[in-house]
Formats: C-alpha cells, structure tokens, sequence
C-alpha cells in the first residue's frame, strides 16, 4: 500500500451496479485523515464498452479533513503528467461535495466549502465544463452579514509533459457589513493562457488578464472598473519557487509594474522570501493622468 491509507465505513447501502451509500467513510493518511457523513456513487457500466468510465453522480455531504505535516525523507521524482493518463476515457456527469471541512496545519480557523464539479478526460484532453467553489461565510460579532466568496471556473488542459492550458475564472465576493457600513459585493474574472513544462523540473510560461468590477463603493478615487493584464513565467527547483518575470499593466492607468521574485523552502532552515519590484507611472487617483506619484521605483 504505497498511499499507507486505511479505509473503514460504517454501513453500505446499494450495489456495485449502482447507485452505492457509504456512511460513517473514514480514510486515514500520514498527510491527511478524512470523515465523510455519506458518500453516494452512481455509474452508468455500459459506458466501459467503449472504453469510458462514466460517473453520473458522486455526492458527499458532510466532510471534515485535516492535514498533518509529514516530513519527507525520500527524494523527490520529477511529475510526469502523460504517465498518468488512464487507459480509458473518464467523465464526471456531477460531482457535487456538500460542507466540506479543511483544517490546515497552523491555522486556528478551519475552512468550509460547497464545490460543484464537472469534467471529462479524453485521451490527453481535460475539459472541465464546470468547477464551482463555494466558501461559505463565517458569521462575526461585529458584521451583520458576513463574507462570503464564490469562484468558477472552466477550460481545457493537455495532460502531457509539456502541458498547454487555457482556463477562465469568475469570482464573486461579497465584504462583510459592519455596525454602520453595508455590505459589499465585489466581482470579477480571471483568464489564463500558455504552457507549463514539467520535465526535467516544473517551469511556466503564461499570460493572464483580469478584470474586477463594482469598485466604486470601496473609494471614490477607484474607477468603477479595472482591466489588467500581463505575463508570468518561472519555475520551480529543489525547495524553491522562482517567478522570474510577472509583469501588469491596467488598460485605465499608464501604471505598470514588473517582479522578480524567490521563496526558498529547504527543511533545514526558515523560509527566505526575496523579491524586487518595479514600477512606472504610478499615481492616485488611478484614472487621474495629472496626478503621478512617482516615475520609477525599486
């Protein structure tokens, strides 16, 4: 048993055929423990005939996991994404996972979420129609209404060594309300293009664009909506993350900015973060060309 994974239900309703209950699913990992209230798996069989696993259905509700630091002893081996293709086609008609738990190692406060999910595997092509997280708000004594965040997201992706990648998110947020101010909605869209190298080590090469709407309430000198855009490229190597280059540039503001930056992660020691930024045209308000705060800086 390679994952070292223990598995343990407490009742089973249904069939193999489908549709399958499992209550009271406990999996037990060095890295991670999961309880699961109920998880329900429904399948179409006839799919395998042409050589398609089809899942119509897998529904869980009622999930708490949390994650262990585990010490790695064993050296790392480069990911291969094309060795892990299956030898047959997969599609998930509806993965819909109900209050989801995260505990994270470090963090006082857990996270809970509702995620809807979408997807099929053809040969080397991802197309995920629908991946939708939902983290549900965290009630304060001091907020009327609380925060909120919602993201989707869709597009396709080659599962290869070199891996092009073309993906669209939206988000919506919502600022919790406080004793004598409203709350706010806050929403907007992500787009990502370009190649991701796995091989002999993670490298990226991308260019992405952003937009954010509805900014106004937050301060009068916002445009009620921003447009950015830029690249982003670096890599990943022996306990490090490097972005070797991410730049942004807004279409309502001459401001652009450039980075370089690295965050190194050895066991040994702390993390070391180091980082270098510049920019150009900076100013306030941001819409407001005779307002320039400074030309460059480092």
């Amino acid at each position: 048993n390679k994952l070292q994974a223990q598995v343990s239900w407490v009742e089973v309703n249904g069939t193999l055929n489908g549709p399958l209950t499992l209550r009271g699913l406990k999996l037990h990992q060095p890295a991670m423990q999961a309880e699961i209230d109920t998880l329900t798996l429904d399948w179409n069989k006839w799919a395998l005939l042409n050589r398609r696993l089809e899942v119509t259905r897998i529904t869980v509700d009622t999930a708490r996991i949390e994650l262990t630091p585990v010490e790695d002893t064993e050296p790392s081996t480069p990911l291969s994404p094309g060795s892990l293709l299956p030898p047959l086609d997969i599609a998930l008609q509806k993965v819909t996972l109900h209050q989801i738990t995260l505990q994270q190692p470090g963090t006082a406060k857990p996270l809970t979420a509702d995620i809807e999910l979408s997807a099929t595997l053809s040969g080397d092509q991802l197309s995920i129609t629908q991946a939708e997280l939902h983290l549900l708000p965290e009630p304060t004594p001091s907020a009327r209404v609380p925060s909120e965040a919602r993201v989707s997201l869709h597009g396709n992706i080659r599962v290869k060594d070199r891996m092009p990648l073309a993906m669209r998110a939206n988000w919506n947020l919502r600022l919790p309300a406080g004793q004598t101010s409203p709350s706010l909605p806050l929403s907007g869209g992500i787009d990502l293009h370009g190649v991701v190298n796995w091989l002999p080590h993670p490298e990226f090469e991308l260019l992405w664009g952003a937009n954010a709407g509805d900014l106004r309430p937050l301060s009068a000198s916002l445009p009620q909506r921003l447009t950015a855009g830029g690249e982003l490229r670096g890599y990943s190597k022996d306990h490090s993350l490097a972005v070797t280059e991410a730049t942004l540039s807004l279409k309502e503001t001459p401001l652009q900015i450039s980075l370089r930056a690295k965050l190194d992660t050895r066991p040994s020691s702390a993390p070391v973060f180091n980082a270098k930024v510049e920019w150009q045209n900076a100013q306030w308000p941001l819409a407001d060309s005779e307002k320039t705060l400074v030309a460059m800086e480092k």
